[in-house]
């Protein structure tokens, strides 16, 4: 749950965990950054369908599982929930066969990564700042937001947390033999290692 009124909702058991993200200037990333990169793949824009979501799936079940917090999915949640986001979708391309993909959503000036998929785990850096380059020539934006925790480091970004994610554990559940019985049990799990946690900004509600 995505809220503001922390006090509220913390009466229903709500407790909040930060989020860590990135803010990079538009300038900065073009004099940095823009000519650090070779393009081997074809950017376009997607659509989730029936046809590509299975393949989308597997890629954000292989990238995504490096991580602590990413919703499980099923293809009706894709279908049913994912697909219809407010977002722009793109896919990275090699070969004519999907290798990468993000979504993203422009908030005045501002991009938000909404979230981020690779295939090739030894390269992920490579379609990302791709993506990024792709989306400032194409959008008129100042500024770029993206989770902490995707590991990508540019010369001149800001680091920010966001408290606007509450979590309230409703079924208790086993975890390697650990009970998770608590709200706090549950947060701890998923901070206990720095820079591993990820809630796609696609989930939000």
């Amino acid at each position: 749950m995505f809220v503001s009124l922390h006090n509220f909702y913390g009466r229903f058991g709500y407790k909040v965990l930060p989020r860590e993200f990135c803010l990079v200037d538009r300038d900065a990333f073009q004099k940095c950054h823009e000519s650090k990169t070779t393009q081997t793949g074809e950017i376009k824009e997607i659509n989730l369908s029936d046809n590509n979501v299975e393949i989308i799936d597997e890629i954000y079940k292989l990238y995504s599982t490096n991580f602590n917090g990413p919703v499980v999915r099923n293809r009706e949640y894709w279908l049913g929930w994912v697909k219809f986001e407010p977002k722009t979708s793109l896919g990275y391309f090699v070969e004519r066969r999907l290798a990468a993909y993000l979504f993203y959503r422009k908030n005045g000036k501002e991009i938000i990564i909404l979230e981020y998929g690779c295939s090739d785990l030894s390269n992920k850096e490579i379609p990302l700042m791709e993506f990024i380059k792709f989306i400032i020539n194409n959008e008129n934006a100042e500024a770029i937001k993206y989770p902490k925790a995707i590991g990508l480091e540019l010369t001149g970004c800001t680091e920010f947390k966001d408290n606007s994610l509450m979590l309230n554990l409703i079924t208790p559940f086993k975890l390697e033999g650990l009970l998770v019985d608590s709200t706090e049990k549950l947060i701890s799990i998923l901070a206990r290692e720095p820079n591993k946690f990820v809630f796609w900004g696609t989930d939000n509600f």
